[in-house]
């Protein structure tokens, strides 16, 4: 079974509380899967454990960030359509300031920043 990098109670421990508490496991569940496709499965590949406390510190705040983010989007991030127009009103999921595609998927730039200083991120990193 897959673990999430955070769980609720770590989520309501680091002081959040946006999510739901019968919701937050799955959208903790699905930003920890966000965060492996973005740093290309290398912490499941060598394991949390052996990270930095730094990295394990940014990563749970970048899950928590993400969780919130696919909370409050969900609708647009879980639809097929990436853009639509009716009577002269248009939408479409780019990025913009506040959000990011990264691999396909839709991240809150605030969420991927922070992501972003665990090293992991990196297409050419060695990570032993």
């Amino acid at each position: 079974m897959y673990k999430p990098y955070v769980t609720y109670q770590q989520y309501i421990d680091l002081g959040r509380s946006a999510l739901a508490k019968d919701d937050a496991p799955e959208r903790l569940r699905r930003a920890s899967r966000d965060v492996d496709g973005a740093t290309f499965n290398r912490i499941r590949r060598k394991g949390f454990d052996v990270l930095t406390d730094f990295q394990k510190e940014v990563i749970a705040e970048a899950v928590c960030l993400q969780a919130e983010f696919i909370a409050e989007n969900a609708d647009i991030i879980e639809s097929a359509i990436k853009s639509y127009s009716i009577g002269g009103v248009s939408v479409a999921l780019e990025e913009c300031p506040a959000l990011v595609i990264i691999r396909g998927v839709a991240w809150s730039r605030e969420a991927f920043d922070t992501l972003k200083q665990s090293g992991l991120t990196t297409l050419n990193l060695r990570y032993r």
